[in-house]
């Protein structure tokens, strides 16, 4: 081996060898992330870049002092595990924590953020509600865990405690108006999804009683010479300061007796207005509601008459317009509902499912031949994908109905087949713990 004097070094020898062939120290594990639970900290990680070393363990420790001194809560958690929950905690007291490889040597640490472990509120309900907790995001090194409480019918919520003054939000949903109905050759609108109505209800330890009132959705129009039955309105009252939280009623598509998608009878708050008929004319914008948009134009063909009805506006978006083909196909394409919003809830594994809700109806329209259909427009984010069912069935043209506690709303009606009804309203309250 060379060196620079050109002379034989044998203490130089030895610590070039050393260098050269002594593993490096492994690098910190990444992804880091603390989750706070009651008296426990559950800490997350990734593996980290091993240099090609063999992993045996990994150290958890934890700093209350921002990591000037540490104390170790485990150094023997398996090389294959990714987790480990450090138990026997103070609630409120703040905590870094740390993860690191041990090889032939300890590894550099990975650190998480701080965070204080507390009390989960407590609570108790009737009615039957579904209630889960699951594991939220994670931001900075610190995860959350959300817990829910979604009402699909009457019922109360009572918070008994709140040691962690956790901020409760309550997301109510108004019932989906029904879809239009038509006699003629046309397509009428579809139905305005509920009011998408989300608002903080308490926070600090509040201890205090919700009651929940769900909203029925719109009635279908049975011929094409009736119109819809209105939908109702979802409500949360806290019974301590009398605060209620409204979510608003969806419009009704555009029928054959009206240009425009309709308002609820005998009110002037509604959330989305229903998809227009026949004029070209906007449906409704919603009233006094918080997340709720008009429905979409209306086509027609005057030289022929082909019409397709506007979509029902949704909690996202507007609904979207009808549109006409050329006299040689007699086909028209019913407008896509608008939009809805997303929640998330437990799939009971510990994760969370998302799904869209409060979407408009789709508008209903025609194919060739003069045979009439159930609307080709669908309401997005619910509808299109099925399991809010606003979709249109091409087979027997009955319009699609808005999902059950959805806030959807229902598919307008083609020729005189029945419109779809709207869907139920939903009430959705969380809370990170």
């Amino acid at each position: 081996m060379p060196f620079p004097s050109g002379r034989y070094n044998p203490r130089r020898y030895r610590r070039l060898l050393t260098q050269r062939f002594l593993p490096r120290e492994c690098l910190p594990p990444t992804g880091c992330v603390v989750w706070r639970k009651d008296a426990e900290l559950r800490v997350t990680w990734s593996a980290p870049d091993s240099e090609g070393q063999i992993i045996n363990f990994y150290e958890v420790a934890y700093s209350t002092d921002g990591g000037s001194n540490w104390t170790v809560a485990s150094a023997t958690v398996a090389s294959n595990l990714r987790e480990y929950t450090i138990t026997g905690l103070t609630n409120g007291t703040t905590y870094l924590c740390s993860v690191r490889a041990l090889t032939w040597k300890e590894g550099q640490r990975g650190l998480t953020g701080s965070v204080a472990p507390a009390a989960a509120p407590t609570y108790s309900t009737t009615g039957s509600p579904v209630a889960g907790t699951f594991e939220d995001s994670s931001s900075g090194g610190v995860g959350y865990y959300k817990s829910v409480v979604r009402f699909t019918g009457a019922g109360t919520l009572t918070m008994t405690s709140n040691p962690a003054s956790t901020t409760m939000t309550s997301t109510v949903i108004g019932g989906g108006g029904a879809g239009g109905s038509t006699t003629g050759n046309y397509g009428s609108g579809g139905g305005g999804a509920g009011d998408f109505n989300p608002a903080v209800i308490a926070s600090g330890d509040v201890v205090d009683t919700f009651t929940v009132v769900i909203g029925a959705g719109g009635g279908s129009a049975s011929s094409g010479a009736t119109t819809p039955t209105d939908a109702s309105e979802s409500t949360v009252t806290a019974s301590a300061t009398g605060t209620v939280l409204y979510g608003y009623k969806g419009g009704y598509g555009g029928t054959g007796s009206g240009n425009s998608g309709q308002p609820p009878t005998g009110t002037a708050n509604f959330g989305s207005g229903g998809g227009s008929l026949i004029n070209q004319n906007y449906g409704y914008a919603g009233t006094n509601s918080v997340n709720a948009f008009r429905g979409g134009e209306a086509a027609q063909n005057w030289s022929y008459g082909a019409r397709a009805g506007g979509g029902g506006g949704g909690s996202n978006i507007e609904g979207y317009n009808g549109t006409v083909g050329a006299q040689s196909t007699w086909s028209s394409t019913g407008g896509y509902g608008g939009s809805g919003k997303m929640l998330s809830h437990s799939n009971g594994s510990g994760g969370k499912t998302n799904v869209y809700i409060a979407g408009g109806g789709g508008g209903g329209g025609m194919q060739n031949s003069g045979v009439m259909y159930a609307g080709s427009g669908y309401g997005q984010y619910g509808g299109g994908n099925g399991k809010l069912n606003k979709y249109y069935d091409y087979t027997t043209n009955v319009a699609g109905d808005g999902g059950t506690n959805s806030g959807a709303g229902g598919g307008g009606a083609a020729f005189a087949n029945p419109s779809g009804n709207g869907g139920s309203g939903l009430v959705h309250f969380e809370w990170d713990i």
